[in-house]
Formats: C-alpha cells, structure tokens, sequence
C-alpha cells in the first residue's frame, strides 16, 4: 500500500493544478476580493472535490457509471451552471472597494461549482479505479483517497487564489478589468468543452 501513495500523490497533483473550473473560480475571487473573503469559497471548492472523491469510493461512481442517463443530466447540468458562473464574471466590473467583499461568493457557490463540474467527476472516478487497490475496504479506501485530495486541494486552491490577488495589483484601470474578466470569463467557458468530448 505506501507503494502506491507517492503515485496517487503525484496523480491529484496533475489533477489538482492543471487549469480548470475550480481553479478559474478561485483566481476569479482572489482577484475581485483577496484572500481572506474568498475562504468560503475555497471551503466549499475543496469540500467538494474532496467529498467526491470520498462517496465515489464508497461506491457512487458505480452508479455514475451504471446509468448513462445520470452522465448525460450532470454534464448539463454542470454546463449551465458554469456557463452561468462565467456570465456572471463577465458582467462583472472592477471591484468598488471593501464593500465589494461583502458579495463574494459563498461557501455553497463552492460546492455547488465542484459538484456539478464533471472534471471533478472524473477526477474521483479515476482516482478510484486508478488506486483501489489501495485496501479492498471501502472506508479506508475513502478515508486515503479523500486525505491524499485534501492535502493537495487546499494549498492548490490558497496558491490560484494569492495568485488572483497578485494580478489584482496590476489593474490599475476599468479597461484592465474587463480584459481580466473576460479572460477567465474565457477559461471557465473554454474548461467546459472537455466535458463533452469523452
């Protein structure tokens, strides 16, 4: 079993980092609001994937899997919400200060973003076939795979966040705003097309 550690290490990393939907959002809210008012967010991206990894161990991918209708429900669902989320950050202006704070996005935003993001979806199905035989127990199985996540996907998440607030510092005017939020705006559309091609 420790064997095989290193390796699903490695696998949630590549996972994890690479640019997609959670990432996007998380960017998109340390820019707009920094790090402190963007920690729900955070909590409810990372709780998300996380959770997921877990019930798919425990044996909902199965079902997922099993039923091809309930494919085809969560990409559209997840498409309209992301497509939803990116709308909203276009629409999006430059920030109006420490008021705008007080609209960031909360918690169930969070969770909801990575529930209905079918990465996060295959993410855990493939974690879970990848690495299942990890323990032939079901309970330890989750409890590895869901630590293993949780210790990429936080410090994964704090670090596309800081980096938003880091490029919030160079928009110095409203013209620079909404070339950012187009641009992740742009991303968060262009991270749903992979859903339909598999």
């Amino acid at each position: 079993m420790p064997e095989l550690i290193w390796p699903l290490l490695l696998f949630a990393v590549v996972m994890v980092v690479s640019p997609g939907t959670n990432n996007v959002l998380a960017t998109d809210s340390g820019l707009r609001f920094g790090l402190r008012a963007s920690l729900r967010l955070l909590a409810g991206l990372g709780l998300g994937v996380v959770s997921l990894v877990v019930l798919a161990a425990l044996g909902l991918g199965f079902v997922v899997t099993a039923v091809p209708h309930t494919q085809v429900a969560l990409r559209a669902a997840g498409t309209g919400y992301l497509l939803w989320l990116a709308v909203r950050i276009l629409r999006s202006g430059r920030p109006a200060g420490t008021q705008d704070a007080q609209g960031s996005r909360t918690f169930t935003t969070g969770l909801l973003a990575s529930w209905l993001n079918p990465k996060v979806w295959v993410l855990a199905l493939s974690a879970v076939a990848g690495y299942s035989t990890i323990s032939s127990d079901p309970f330890v199985l989750a409890a590895i795979l869901g630590s293993v996540f949780a210790v990429v996907v936080v410090p994964n998440l704090l670090l596309w966040c800081s980096c938003g607030r880091l490029m919030a510092a160079r928009l110095t005017t409203d013209r620079h705003w909404r070339v950012a939020n187009t641009a992740l705006a742009a991303l968060l559309v262009v991270s749903i097309v992979p859903i339909w091609l598999e």
